[in-house]
């Protein structure tokens, strides 16, 4: 075996395993159309799986379907308060360990 291709070898053999993170279920919720399409693409150039609604209420209902392991509400949002919506998807039992966090503007 020629040097140069030792060398090669051991480089490729010591290279560090890099893992990709894992792929989310994210929930975004935000009356502001802009501010919630934008956040999704961002999420969603990172990779993560995203569902967008517009209002409280098609938030708790996404929260019941799409069982997201991260729910982004935002705070004054039509039919129905972040803070309601949140305090809902709180009482399903299938969003135990699911992460909210508010969003206001």
């Amino acid at each position: 075996m020629a040097a140069d291709e030792k060398a090669a070898r051991t480089l490729v053999d010591e290279a560090p395993i890099v893992e990709e993170p894992p792929s989310l279920r994210i929930l975004v919720a935000d009356d502001n159309r802009d501010a919630a399409e934008s956040l999704t693409m961002l999420l969603q150039m990172d990779g993560h799986v995203v569902n967008t609604v517009f209002d409280g209420e098609a938030a708790v209902r996404a929260a019941v379907a799409f069982r997201p392991h991260i729910v982004f509400l935002d705070v004054g949002m039509p039919k129905l308060a972040g803070n309601e919506a949140a305090q809902r998807i709180r009482d399903q039992s299938s969003a135990n360990g699911t992460l909210l966090v508010a969003l206001t503007g």
